[in-house]
C-alpha cells in the first residue's frame, strides 16, 4: 500500500501542519518472497520482496541479536537494529520511509544459538545446510504470522544440488512455506539417491562415524516403527562438521518435520571419538531425535516435559535393548532425578528434560504391569487422540489417557509430582 498523507489542522493562528504517515494493512493475507543466493562458497545473500510496503520487517524467530553483527544490508539506506521496547531485531530504512524490498549480505559460518537452530551448518566439502525458519520475516509484527505465506527460492552455482524433503534439483529450486518451523536446506555437491532413508553425510566426518550412522540408523528407525507405526514421509538425516578457531567444541541438532540433523563443531572428531562418553552420548542423541521423528510433531512448549521426557526414556529403552553399558544408562537416570528435584532456576528447558525422563520412567514401569510396550502404548493412544482432536496437544489429554490406562490416582500422583518440581 502506498503512503498516504493525513492533514491535521491546528487552530493556532495560521498554522497548518502536514504529517506523512504510512499505513500497513495487517488484516489481509500476504506472500513474502525470500530469495537465498549463493554466488560462491563464501558469498551468500538473501533478498526480500513484499506485496505491500511496510516500515519495518520483524523476524519470526529472534532468540538473540546476532543478526545485528552478521547481517549487512547491501544498501547503506537500510539497517538491522533492535527494538529496545520489544527486544526484537528488525530490518528498516534509516530514514524511516516505507519499503517493499531489501537485500542482505550474510555471514555463512556456523554459530550455535542457545534456543534455536543455527542459520548455517557448513560441510567440510564446501556444502552447506541452512535453516529457512531463521529467514522468515513479518511486516511490522509477527503477532499473526499465520496469515503469511513464504515463497522461497534457492539460487546456487551450476553444479550445486539443492535438497529438502520431497524436493531436489540443481542450481535453482523454489518452494512454499508457512510461518511454521521451516526446513534445513542442503546446498552442495552431494547428489540425492533413491533409498528408503535419505542421508546427507559430511564426507569429512571420521570414516568410523560415517559407517556407524549408515549401520545403526536403519535398525534404530525399525525399532520405533515397530512400536509407533511407520512414518508418513521419507526421513532425511543430515550430519555435518566444521572446525573452530577459538577452542569451542560441541554439537547441536534436532528434528524439524521429517528431518533429523546434527552438526559437530570444534577440534578433531578423531580425538573426541576415542572417549567412550562421546560414543554413548552420540548414540543417545540419535535415539532421542529419532524418537521425536516418530512423535509426529506433538510438541507443546508449555508442557515440553511430555515429548522431551518421552524421547529421553525411549532413547534409554532402545539403547538398553542394544546392550549399552548399564553404568551409562543408570547415570542418565540418576542425573535426571537430581536435576529435576533441585530448586527451580531460570533454565526451565533442562528441567523439562530431566523431570520428563523421571516421570516417563515411572509411567513406563506402571504401564508395563498390563501393557508390554509400556510408555509406547501411552504414546500410541495419545497420537490417535490428537489426530481426532488437534487442539488437545498437552498435559490435560496426556493425563486423561494415562488415567484410563492406569488409574486416576496414579495420574494425579504424577501430575502432583511435576507441579511440585515446577513451583517456585
Amino acid at each position: 500500500m502506498s503512503s498516504k498523507k493525513l492533514l491535521f489542522s491546528l487552530a493556532a493562528g495560521a498554522g497548518i501542519i502536514w504529517v506523512a504517515a504510512h499505513f500497513y494493512d495487517a488484516s489481509v493475507t500476504e506472500t513474502v518472497r525470500v530469495v537465498m543466493q549463493k554466488t560462491d562458497g563464501t558469498h551468500w545473500s538473501v533478498h526480500y520482496e513484499l506485496e505491500q510496503q511496510t516500515d519495518r520487517l520483524v523476524f519470526v524467530r529472534a532468540p538473540d541479536h546476532t543478526r545485528v553483527n552478521r547481517w549487512q544490508p547491501v544498501s547503506d539506506q537500510f539497517m538491522v537494529a533492535v527494538d529496545t521496547a520489544t527486544n526484537e531485531e528488525f530490518l528498516a530504512r534509516r530514514d524511516g520511509q516505507p519499503f517493499d524490498q531489501v537485500s542482505i549480505s550474510l555471514t555463512p559460518t556456523y554459530i550455535p544459538l542457545l534456543k534455536d537452530y543455527a542459520p548455517f551448518s557448513p560441510f567440510t566439502d564446501g556444502g552447506m545446510a541452512w535453516f529457512s525458519g531463521r529467514f522468515k520475516v513479518c511486516p511490522l509484527t509477527c503477532d499473526d504470522a499465520r496469515r503469511l505465506t513464504y515463497d522461497f527460492r534457492m539460487e546456487a552455482q551450476r553444479l550445486d544440488y539443492i535438497r529438502l524433503p520431497g524436493l531436489s534439483g540443481q542450481q535453482a529450486v523454489s518452494w512454499q512455506e508457512s510461518a511454521d518451523d521451516g526446513y534445513m536446506v542442503y546446498v552442495g555437491p552431494l547428489a540425492p539417491a533413491i533409498t528408503k532413508l535419505e542421508t546427507i553425510i559430511d564426507p569429512g566426518l571420521p570414516p568410523a562415524l560415517q559407517a556407524s550412522l549408515q549401520r545403526d540408523l536403519p535398525p534404530l528407525m525399525g525399532y520405533f516403527s515397530d512400536r509407533l507405526g511407520a512414518l508418513n514421509e521419507r526421513p532425511m538425516i543430515m550430519a555435518s562438521f566444521s572446525s573452530t578457531s577459538d577452542g569451542r567444541y560441541g554439537q547441536q541438532g534436532g528434528v524439524i518435520g521429517s528431518q533429523l540433523f546434527v552438526h559437530w563443531y570444534g577440534h578433531s572428531l578423531y580425538e573426541r571419538m576415542k572417549n567412550n562418553d562421546f560414543v554413548n552420548e552420540t548414540l543417545w542423541f540419535f535415539a532421542h531425535e529419532v524418537a521425536h521423528l516418530f512423535q509426529g510433531n506433538l510438541f507443546s512448549n508449555e508442557d515440553s516435559w511430555i515429548h522431551e521426557g518421552a524421547a529421553e526414556f525411549m532413547a534409554y529403552e532402545y539403547l538398553q535393548s542394544q546392550g549399552m553399558s548399564d553404568t551409562f544408562l543408570s547415570q542418565q537416570l540418576a542425573s535426571a532425578l537430581t536435576l529435576c528435584e533441585e530448586p527451580l532456576t531460570d533454565d526451565l528447558f533442562a528441567k523439562h528434560y530431566a523431570c520428563g525422563l523421571v516421570v516417563a520412567s515411572r509411567i513406563d514401569s506402571e504401564l508395563k504391569m498390563n501393557y508390554p510396550l509400556g510408555l509406547f502404548r501411552l504414546w500410541e493412544l495419545y497420537q490417535l487422540h490428537v489426530e481426532q482432536h488437534p487442539d488437545e496437544v498437552g498435559a490435560d489429554a496426556y493425563f486423561r489417557i494415562l488415567a484410563e490406562l492406569t488409574s486416576q490416582n496414579f495420574a494425579n500422583s504424577v501430575r502432583s509430582y511435576l507441579e511440585r518440581q515446577f513451583s517456585a
